[in-house]
Formats: structure tokens, sequence, C-alpha cells
């Protein structure tokens, strides 16, 4: 087993307030890191941002380009995925997007338009599948916040970016113990404003600004944006992802509740986590499937209900507040509750809390051998699916 050291993701919410630390040099070098995430992660939405969205269609759709090559492998992947993960129908009844503010509206992607594969959701709910394929697609984030990590800019060698303690970490939020109704700073206020002075021969001098890439990005565009490589010029209200109502409009509920205490049949997160981290069976753990997970004490359930929340029912955008549409049957809600939920950049705060969520359960119940702790184990077949 290899002793080389492995970068560290850290928790965000604490590193904006610069903690956790014992000295006012501690409490500046979390400030300075937390300003190296923001700087990589703004760098990679805008520098990046055809990579970036070819990324996040990865999840539901929506990351198309002018590159054929890059469409052909795509396709290719969709003939690979279709038969194991719809029963070889396209998903969605071939709808795409789901019916989110902002966005194109819901159109009919027939099987044979040759850009279908920018419409495909590979992305897996619902299923034993689940933790393992959101954990490749965190791992690819994360290596492309590092390569527009301004901590290795003018470094010789690219690959060092990828290597050992200093590479950049994808943060996490921890929102087990969130109270469900306010946002922290971290991804509700629209702009972000460098903290020191340590990024400033980068290009990034304490107190200067740019619009904080955790609180909104574009929407998905048509198809054919996708091919054109559209992306809209600035980020307005007409043209980005939105959230539940209820955070920023007094007069609003949230359509689905976050409990904070445990009743009989609806458990709090916590608990919901804290029960899920103890269950050693891997299937009981990851999925609420019903047949085989662990319904609304598996961590897929947790997982779920932060999305919902913070989705909700939104208000404005150019569809404006819960509008149906009555030949697909969906309802508007806000870009996390759908499976373009990925385009709101606090999916990855949230999907790297969920592979932090992970890893604990691994550290605690994977201590033996594949022998000792079958259940505990995905099974050979389960990840040949992925």
């Amino acid at each position: 087993m290899s002793n080389e050291m492995k970068w560290v993701r850290r928790n965000l919410i604490a590193l904006w307030d610069g903690q956790p630390y014992e000295t006012p040099e501690d409490r500046e070098a979390n400030m300075a890191e937390c300003d190296r995430i923001l700087i990589a992660l703004h760098r990679f939405q805008t520098k990046g941002q055809v990579a970036y969205r070819r990324l996040l269609g990865m999840h539901g759709g929506g990351g198309g380009t002018s590159d054929n090559g890059f469409r052909d492998i795509l396709t290719k992947k969709v003939q690979l995925d279709i038969e194991n993960h719809y029963g070889g129908n396209f998903p969605q009844n071939g709808y795409w997007p789901e019916p989110v503010p902002n966005a194109t509206p819901p159109q009919l992607v027939t099987e044979d338009n040759p850009d279908r594969a920018f419409a495909y959701t590979f992305c897996w709910h619902a299923q034993p599948e689940f933790l393992i394929w959101h954990r490749a697609i965190t791992a690819e984030f994360e290596r492309g916040l590092q390569q527009h990590d301004p901590y290795f800019d003018g470094c010789s060698d690219p690959s060092d970016r990828h290597k050992d303690h200093s590479a950049l970490g994808a943060p996490y939020w921890a929102w087990e113990g969130w109270d469900g109704l306010t946002l922290p700073q971290t991804v509700g206020n629209s702009i972000y404003v460098i903290k020191t002075d340590k990024w400033e021969k980068q290009g990034y001098p304490k107190g200067s600004v740019f619009p904080n890439p955790y609180h909104r990005w574009f929407s998905p565009v048509s198809l054919e944006g996708q091919r054109t490589e559209y992306f809209p010029t600035t980020l307005n209200s007409g043209n980005t992802t939105t959230r539940a109502a209820a955070f920023d409009d007094p007069g609003s509920e949230f359509s689905q509740p976050w409990e904070q205490i445990t009743s009989s049949k609806k458990p709090s997160m916590e608990y919901n986590v804290y029960s899920a981290l103890l269950n050693r069976n891997w299937l009981k753990f990851c999925t609420m499937n019903a047949d085989v997970g662990g319904g609304n004490l598996s961590i897929e359930n947790a997982h779920n209900k932060f999305h919902n929340h913070v989705g909700g029912i939104t208000m404005g955008g150019v569809q404006g507040s819960g509008k149906q549409i009555d030949s697909v049957g969906l309802e508007y809600t806000g870009t996390m509750g759908q499976n373009q939920s990925i385009f709101d950049p606090m999916f990855w705060l949230h999907h790297s809390n969920v592979e932090r969520q992970l890893c604990s359960w691994q550290k605690l119940h994977i201590t033996g051998t594949a022998e000792q702790y079958k259940e505990s184990v995905p099974s050979e077949a389960l990840m040949k699916t992925v």
C-alpha cells in the first residue's frame, strides 16, 4: 500500500470564516484556502466553460459541444449504458430537459436525432449504482478544479496539479446539522470578495470581486445552443439556475420540508444520516430502493431530501412559478429538484459531502477481507454496470 499523502477535501462553510484556527495566522491561511477554491471554480466556469458544461451534461444532459468527436464518443456511451440503465428505452420518454426555470422548455428528442446523446441522463438514482456512479463524477469535478488552481500558476509540470497533499480537493458542505431555513453565505451571496492578499500575483488582490461561483450558473440551453457552444454573455435572473422561493421570499413556504426533529414516520436529517452510517449492509446504506435498499434510512434518502428541499417550488424565471406542462405532466421546480440539478453549483458541495459520508462508512465498516464483510462490499456484477 502506498504511503503517498493525498490531498484533503475541506469544509468550505468553515473555511469561509477561517475555521478551524488557534492563531490569527491559522485563520488567515484558511481564508486564503477559501479564496483558492473560489478562484479555481470561477476559472473553471469561465475560462473552462466548455469543459465545465461537458462535465455537467454527463449527469442529466446539456453538455453538448461543436466537437463531433466528443459527440461520437458520447453516442457510443449512450448505446452501452441504455440497456443496463433503462431497459433499452430512451429515458424520460425522450423529453429533455426536465422543467426547470430559465432553461430551454422540455422538448421531445427522438432516437434518430444525431444530438440525442446531449439529452441523455447517465446518472443513477434509486438503484445500488447510485453512490458508485456519483463518486466518479465528483472525482472528475475535482480534477477540473485542480486544472484551474491558482496555486500552480506558472508550474512547469502540469501533472503537479494532481499530486500529493498540495493538490486542491473538492470542498464539501456538511449539511447534516443544517436548519434548512437559510442558505449560508457560501452559496447565498451573489458575489465573492477575495479575503486575503495570498493570490495577488495571480491577479486576485485582496478585495477584488467576481460572481460567487457557488451561487448560480447558466441553466441548460437547447441542443442547437449546445452544438454552437452558445453561452450567455453575463449571468442574470433570466438565464441562471434557481432555488426554492422560500429562501428569499418571506411569503413562501418550503414545498419539501427539512426535518429537524425525528417523528414516528419521518427521521430528522441527522438521524437519517447517522442511522445509514451505522448500517453495515452496503445495499441498506447506499440506496432507498424498496426491493433491496434501506428506504428512508438510506444515505440516498438524505441526499434526495437535500435536492428536493433546495429545489422546491421556485418563483420567477422565464416560466414563472410552478408552471405545469400538460403534455409532459411535470411541474417546474428549482434546478436542484431535477436531473439537471448539476447545473446549480451547490450540487458539488452536496455531492462532495455525500462522498465524505461514503468514505466515513467505508472507514467504519470495511476493516477486514471481502470474505469477512461480503455484505459491505458492492458485488462484481454491480460494479460492471457502471
